[in-house]
């Protein structure tokens, strides 16, 4: 296969995948949306050290090393069962649950705001 029929081969192929892309939203768009359980995905930031200055250059600004500590960001997602679209969120809500007389306030994930996406 010749460059040329290789190259008008991808065009026509990023055309069909471009269309389908678009049929697709429209249906997540339209859909009744049937959202599976939540799930919890937090995004884990590994701890590291900043290295600092070498020993031998000590001035008035030198900078040793700098622990820098590990970081949990809390997110969830949640699929659609019927086209397949998600959610995820950072963030939270208050639920406020009674129980024998007991008021209890829990952190919830709060979709309300997030985006839509199809893949």
């Amino acid at each position: 296969m010749s460059n040329q029929s290789l190259r008008k081969e991808i065009k026509n192929l990023e055309a069909e995948l471009n269309r389908k892309i678009l049929t697709l939203g429209k249906e997540c768009r339209f859909c009744q949306h049937n959202w599976s359980g939540i799930v919890y995905t937090p995004i884990i930031n590994e701890a590291y050290t900043i290295p600092g200055d070498p020993v031998e250059t000590r001035g008035s600004d030198w900078r040793g090393p700098v622990h820098v500590p590990q970081e949990t960001i809390p997110e969830w997602k949640r699929t659609c069962t019927l086209c397949g679209s998600f959610q995820t969120t950072r963030i939270t809500k208050d639920q406020v649950t009674h129980n024998n007389g007991l008021q209890t306030i829990s952190k919830v994930p709060d979709f309300k705001h997030s985006t839509l996406q199809i893949r």
